[in-house]
């Protein structure tokens, strides 16, 4: 009798890890749908780069196509908006730029760095979205990028970022080091 009832628990177990398991599942494909629709919902210009949507918000600016551009093994200083993203409003989830995050009501930013985010790119560990965006970024841009949550944090709960949330980073880089 045992057994019997060992053996219909074994094959129910069996029977959702193989079809109703949401761990596995691609959430990547409509993040990105939704991501395109968003973008050219309000006609932005944006460049997709290594499954990352990237927009640079200031790229008409005097100096831009002599500013240093930022590549895998340089140095670079940046300052970050990290944001839930959500069409209708995205929440803000980390900043080191204390502007940004002094203007959320409520959020307590006291143990939260204000220094710029030195970074080797290639090295320094990061979500693997906001690296795969930021090669080509010059110096001086700002930066949107757009990143589905299989390069942010997946199907982990990260602090309030529930899993396979989908992510919007506002990356100021104020320094290029070659």
């Amino acid at each position: 009798m045992r057994l019997r009832t060992v053996g219909k628990w074994f094959i129910a177990a069996a029977f959702i890890a193989t079809v109703g398991c949401k761990a596995n599942e691609d959430y990547s494909p409509d993040q990105r749908t939704t991501f395109e629709r968003y973008l050219d919902g309000r006609g932005v210009e944006y460049t997709q780069q290594n499954g990352v949507y990237r927009v640079i918000g200031n790229s008409n600016r005097d100096g831009y196509d002599s500013a240093t551009i930022l590549d895998y093994g340089d140095s670079a200083y940046l300052y970050y908006a990290a944001y839930l993203f959500s069409s209708s409003s995205p929440t803000l989830y980390y900043s080191n730029m204390s502007s940004v995050a002094d203007s959320v009501p409520g959020l307590n930013t006291e143990y939260w760095p204000s220094d710029p985010f030195k970074i080797k790119l290639g090295a320094t560990p990061m979500i693997s979205g906001m690296g795969n965006g930021l090669p080509g970024c010059r110096e001086g841009d700002s930066v949107a990028l757009f990143i589905t949550s299989d390069l942010a944090y997946g199907a982990d709960r990260v602090g309030m970022v529930p899993p396979n949330s989908p992510v919007m980073m506002i990356v100021n880089v104020e320094k290029v080091i070659k």
